[in-house]
């Protein structure tokens, strides 16, 4: 009898001890973890096969992963699953599925716009100190999106998130002293602001702060040299204005030497990439390069 306990005990130990590596391998972690492998060697279908069981199991990351997969295309795009998982990550107060899913309803990609959803989606994960979600909170307030304009409450967002190193938002910030808009116009804090977001190749800061050393005035200096230098680095990521002004420098010989075969290649790509005075300029300059 004793010898049957022992026998049965062993046999049950050996039984558990093989159930182990299944219950592990099965648990929503380890199924997250597996994705995430997949994911990162770009093998979506298998990664979004196991994000799916560890988000059914209600693996919050697998709920969010599983949400872009869907939106980004990478397993099958699929609006209304990104939509479905992201909102379950984010009712589990998940700051980027808050953000992202916000910004889904703000644009209406793919599903009915819904600014009050996107507002306090963005207002929860702004909160959290998410930096994007903080410049879309800064863009509803500055544009009255489905909420009352308020310069002040978008200057705050802005400088929160600019303040976190969000290009877009330095930029948004800029632009906010540059031109004056709900607080006093200030170049120096617009230049500074533009610095930060064209040093990280934001292309509209780039052709903004050149625009500004182009010109000079109110507090700053005239510098057709780093004028010069931030429309290039512009034109050469396809800003159309950025190509245009650049070609004018050339072509008028402002603060660099006049050079017409240089102007007319880039008043050539300014018109390509739409901008519309540039088509009259590669006429009349092509006439007097005989082309």
């Amino acid at each position: 009898m004793e010898r049957n306990s022992i026998q049965i005990i062993r046999s049950l130990l050996i039984l558990l001890w093989l159930a182990l590596p299944a219950q592990a391998a099965t648990s929503p972690e380890k199924l997250y973890e597996q994705g995430q492998r997949y994911y990162q060697a770009q093998d979506y279908t298998q990664s979004i096969k196991l994000f799916t069981q560890a988000a059914k199991l209600g693996h919050v990351e697998a709920q969010y992963y599983l949400g872009v997969s869907y939106f980004n295309g990478k397993g099958g795009h699929d609006i209304k699953k990104a939509v479905y998982w992201l909102e379950k990550a984010s009712d589990n107060d998940h700051t980027r599925a808050q953000t992202m899913l916000a910004f889904i309803y703000d644009e209406g990609q793919g599903i009915t716009e819904d600014n009050d959803k996107a507002r306090r989606l963005y207002q929860a994960a702004a909160e959290k100190g998410n930096s994007f979600a903080q410049w879309g909170l800064g863009l509803m307030y500055l544009f009255g999106e489905g909420i009352p304009v308020d310069n002040t409450q978008a200057f705050k967002w802005f400088h929160k998130s600019a303040a976190q190193g969000e290009a877009k938002a330095q930029y948004s910030l800029a632009l906010m002293y540059d031109e004056g808009t709900g607080i006093e116009k200030n170049k120096a804090e617009a230049v500074k602001w533009y610095e930060k977001a064209a040093q990280q190749n934001y292309v509209p800061a780039q052709n903004n702060l050149a625009l500004i050393y182009d010109d000079g005035g109110d507090g700053v200096p005239e510098d057709n040299q780093k004028a010069f230098q931030w429309y290039l680095q512009a034109a050469h990521q396809g800003d159309a204005n950025a190509q245009y002004n650049l070609a004018l420098m050339y072509d008028l010989g402002d603060g660099i030497p006049e050079d017409d075969a240089q102007a007319l290649l880039w008043y050539q790509e300014a018109a390509k990439n739409g901008n519309q005075q540039a088509p009259a300029k590669v006429r009349s300059l092509s006439r007097k390069l005989g082309q």
